[in-house]
């Protein structure tokens, strides 16, 4: 077992951070404890799916929430081909999951709430294969608000738990497909710990947000702290030197800015702005290595120019031929509107009506 690294703050008042969290946790009613879902560490394989024999090509992984299950599909970039449903997964009324696409592009990592009460819903780590369908739980007693972080050889999945049930202590906890587990690093006296991803050396980078801020460990060490402020949207860059996020500035009234820090021990190591005016959400490193960000209409960096509303990026293809986006028909995050995920490829866009979840693309 490997030793785990724990981080340590220092003291401070954590407050705020923890009064946003307990609204995001309140936003929810009130559930009755449930069983467990899933009856075992996992399921029968259900033979095999249509994507099990789908034409080469690059695939969105989409979920459509519907109250008591998600209905996972791939969906072909270009839209020549019908959407291939994959699997259906169960979960308590009104909490879709959260997950990620593998890299081989065979498995979906999904956390889905399966017990506890809705002010505090308790999830497991589900793996579906994509190709017969078949559900695996392999750890339980997770929590909800997080999403799950495959290591590059598509082998085993990274989460946060908190074991010892207290108040800001977190361990990231690396469980493999074969059910055995592996503690990374810890966190302790913080508000949230979050995996973000495994740099170009399969270093394991993560962020947690702590009493004075947000803070990039890899591999359970202290690297810079990219912030004063609680921060989202977090990603690497492809080289793994650089880390691309909002922030969630909160003097003067909530904003949202897009920023990047350096990770590689140069000077401007603390979160550098990159939009002036105007505020931005959701980020995706393109494969030759410049950030894109969502933004308000009229202001700010955008990833794109759609006709009306704004799009929110979610990720390129592996090749940059294929970009994913949220667009939303709204003038502001405010009033952001309604939401349809599209794909930027060749010129075009494609609307996926129906699915509002996304995974994360595949290859075949």
């Amino acid at each position: 077992m490997a030793v785990t690294a724990r981080y340590a703050p220092r003291r401070g008042h954590l407050s705020y951070v923890v009064i946003l969290l307990t609204v995001l946790a309140g936003t929810l009613a009130v559930l009755p404890i449930a069983a467990a879902i899933f009856g075992g560490v996992s399921s029968v394989s259900r033979g095999k799916t249509a994507f099990a024999s789908a034409p080469a090509g690059d695939y969105l992984i989409l979920g459509r929430a519907e109250d008591t299950e998600d209905v996972i599909v791939a969906a072909p970039a270009g839209g020549s081909l019908p959407l291939i449903e994959v699997a259906r997964v169960p979960h308590l009324p009104g909490f879709p999951s959260t997950g990620a696409a593998s890299p081989d592009g065979t498995r979906l990592a999904l956390i889905v709430a399966d017990g506890g009460s809705r002010s505090q819903p308790v999830a497991s780590l589900v793996i579906v294969d994509l190709e017969t369908g078949a559900l695996t739980r392999l750890l339980g007693g997770l929590d909800y608000l997080q999403r799950p972080l495959w290591a590059p050889g598509s082998d085993s999945v990274v989460v946060t738990t908190a074991p010892d049930g207290s108040a800001g202590s977190f361990t990231f906890v690396r469980a493999y497909l074969d059910g055995s587990l592996t503690p990374l690093a810890g966190a302790d006296g913080v508000a949230g710990a979050f995996p973000v991803a495994f740099d170009s050396n399969g270093r394991f980078v993560a962020v947690v947000i702590d009493a004075t801020g947000s803070v990039v460990l890899r591999d359970g060490a202290m690297v810079t702290r990219i912030s004063s402020f609680i921060t989202r949207d977090w990603q690497l860059s492809p080289d793994g030197s650089r880390i691309a996020f909002i922030e969630t500035n909160t003097s003067g009234g909530l904003h949202y800015t897009a920023r990047v820090a350096n990770l590689d021990g140069s000077a401007d190591a603390t979160g550098q702005l990159v939009a002036s005016t105007g505020q931005q959400l959701g980020v995706a490193w393109a494969p030759a290595g410049i950030p894109a960000f969502g933004a308000e209409p009229g202001g700010g960096v955008s990833a794109q120019g759609g006709e009306g509303g704004f799009d929110i990026p979610l990720a390129y293809t592996a090749n940059g031929r294929a970009f994913a986006v949220e667009h939303w028909t709204g003038s502001s995050f405010s009033a952001p509107g309604k939401m349809t995920i599209e794909v930027l490829v060749d010129g075009s866009r494609q609307r996926v009506d129906g699915y509002t979840e996304f995974y994360g693309w595949v290859a075949r």
